[in-house]
């Protein structure tokens, strides 16, 4: 009983740490009059519709990013993307999904 419970216990720890090395964070930096960021692992997040962007960039030079004029990241409602660093023509957005690498 006590070699069962051990056992568990190491599968429940090691998946944990499967888990935890899998989950990539990153972070989306955009700039127009101020600079933003947002982000902190893959996903959609709101930005700042009101400051045209001129720049985006990440922490992490293999994330990617869709900029939508839509909340939420409808689909059909995108804008511009890219990976790295991009320079668009100061687009007004409302969201941008995340995706770290």
């Amino acid at each position: 009983m006590k070699l069962q419970s051990t056992i568990l216990s190491l599968i429940i720890s090691l998946t944990f740490v499967i888990y935890a090395q899998a989950q990539k964070y990153c972070t989306v930096f955009y700039e127009g009059k101020y600079r933003h960021q947002t982000g902190g692992g893959s996903g959609c997040y709101g930005v700042d519709e009101t400051d045209p962007i001129y720049k985006v960039y990440s922490d992490d030079p293999t994330a990617c990013y869709i900029f939508y004029s839509a909340y939420n990241c409808v689909i059909g409602t995108e804008v511009f993307g890219g990976c790295g660093t991009i320079s668009p023509p100061g687009f007004s957005v409302k969201s941008v999904k995340l995706t770290c690498s």
